[in-house]
């Protein structure tokens, strides 16, 4: 699948689903280089989460989720 075929899909994610998206194919690039990521800087981006859904997935901020 390739990036153009995948954009539209992601345009349609929330800001906390965009973050967590990114988190993850950031998670699998350091895993295929060989880099590894502690188990405290994983479980502070997951407890992120929910702060950062938290403030951007509300109705004032909805018309940024058309960027």
């Amino acid at each position: 699948m390739s990036i153009a075929e995948l954009l539209p899909s992601i345009s349609t994610l929330s800001h906390a689903d965009k973050f967590r998206l990114a988190q993850i194919v950031l998670q699998q690039l350091a895993q295929e280089d060989g880099i590894m990521i502690s188990s405290e800087t994983t479980e502070i981006a997951r407890l992120s989460e929910s702060v950062l859904r938290n403030a951007w997935d509300n109705e004032e901020d909805a018309i940024y989720d058309q960027l």
